[in-house]
């Protein structure tokens, strides 16, 4: 993989799964981190525009012609080819950053305005509409702490969160320090008349990106047809520059096991599911008198999942440029997720089952940066 840098040049605008059209859109936000199938969407036509493909002609290309061959590279509709994405990565200063934990709490005090960040742990087990012995998460710390939403971690800090240990408070990026919002009023055009269409005026809120900011992303395939370049993405089609990344970024190494409950995963990009699953992917509800637990593995680990602080679930949607119609909006379980999970073989040990899960993907989709994960101690 090549490791590629994408600068924002103007504000960039990513449509959340809510229509244009649709009940209380008096605003359309939008999404960030912007959505990989529109970062490949837009790098595939790059790369066809590089090479000076006639799109007219891409849908049925003749044999030999460079349609064929650019096809062969970037692939068509949901079809890659060898085109593969790990990311998208946020970059502030150069320097990654990594999604908060949904179980890492930040409170501060009225009076001293001094910060203190705190875990969710495991509770005890309770009946509800999971099973009847479900060990739900739950906070004894200082009341009013807020879960860190809108926020991210520095290498450094999730180094500390896999450790068991909690970062330090200047590891911690909220999402001020990365963008602002920037409402935009506009109205549609009538593309054969060049007329403004009536009743049909829209607002939508921009990210206007910081200078110190960037994005980036590890692409496995045919990179000699990528460039360095401007180039259009997102809504309205605003520039972009992409180029080779330099810097090196490596992945936080798994931690040292000693003798911890179990393994806590962090998912880093969202995770789309495989049908008939829950919570991890081919996972199965196993219920027996004292708990209720998931069964299933991960990259041959096998695993139980005991809990589990999952947020708001995340909607995507986005545009069929193969068959010019809206894609059906999907459903992903939101990055900052963690899972407590335990090793049920005695012939597998903590440090590999951190080696294995530390740094590599699950579910669906997987050629879009898809699912994500990072291991750590559950302490």
């Amino acid at each position: 993989m090549q490791t590629w840098s994408l600068n924002p040049i103007d504000t960039l605008f990513f449509k959340e799964a809510r229509p244009m059209e649709g009940p209380g859109t008096a605003e359309l936000s939008s999404v960030f981190p912007p959505p990989p199938r529109t970062i490949m969407g837009a790098l595939r036509a790059y790369i066809g525009d590089t090479l000076e493909v006639n799109w007219l002609k891409f849908n049925q290309p003749a044999e030999q012609s460079i349609e064929a061959k650019v096809r062969d590279i970037i692939g068509y509709g949901d079809d890659y080819a060898d085109l593969a994405m790990q990311g998208l990565w946020i970059h502030l200063n150069g320097q990654r950053l990594y999604p908060a934990p949904l179980n890492l709490l930040r409170h501060q005090d009225k009076t001293t305005q001094k910060i203190t960040l705190q875990y969710l742990t495991v509770g005890q087990p309770y009946h509800c509409d999971l099973g009847q012995n479900v060990c739900l998460p739950e906070f004894k710390g200082l009341a009013g702490s807020k879960p860190l939403q809108d926020c991210w971690l520095t290498s450094k800090g999730l180094k500390q969160v896999l450790d068991g240990k909690l970062p330090h408070i200047d590891d911690i990026i909220s999402k001020s320090q990365l963008y602002v919002d920037e409402s935009r009023l506009g109205i549609a055009i009538n593309q054969q008349t060049c007329a403004v269409e009536d009743g049909m005026l829209y607002q939508t809120k921009h990210l206007r990106f910081k200078d110190n900011v960037s994005f980036s992303f590890d692409l496995k395939g045919d990179n000699e047809s990528l460039k360095a370049g401007l180039f259009k993405l997102g809504g309205e089609g605003r520039i972009v520059s992409l180029e080779k990344n330099e810097l090196s970024n490596p992945f936080p190494i798994a931690p040292k096991a000693r003798k911890p409950k179990g393994l806590c995963l962090y998912l880093l990009t969202p995770l789309l599911l495989p049908d008939n699953s829950e919570f991890l992917p081919d996972f199965k509800k196993v219920e027996d008198q004292k708990q209720t637990y998931w069964q299933g593995d991960l990259h041959g680990i096998p695993l139980s999942l005991i809990s589990s602080v999952i947020g708001k679930v995340y909607r995507e949607g986005g545009w069929n440029a193969a068959k010019h119609q809206p894609r059906a909006v999907q459903s992903f379980i939101p990055a900052g997720s963690v899972f407590y999970c335990e090793i049920k073989s005695s012939l597998i040990k903590e440090k590999e089952a951190l080696k294995t899960l530390n740094n590599c993907q699950i579910g669906n989709e997987q050629h879009l940066g898809r699912g994500h994960i990072a291991a750590g101690l559950w302490t």
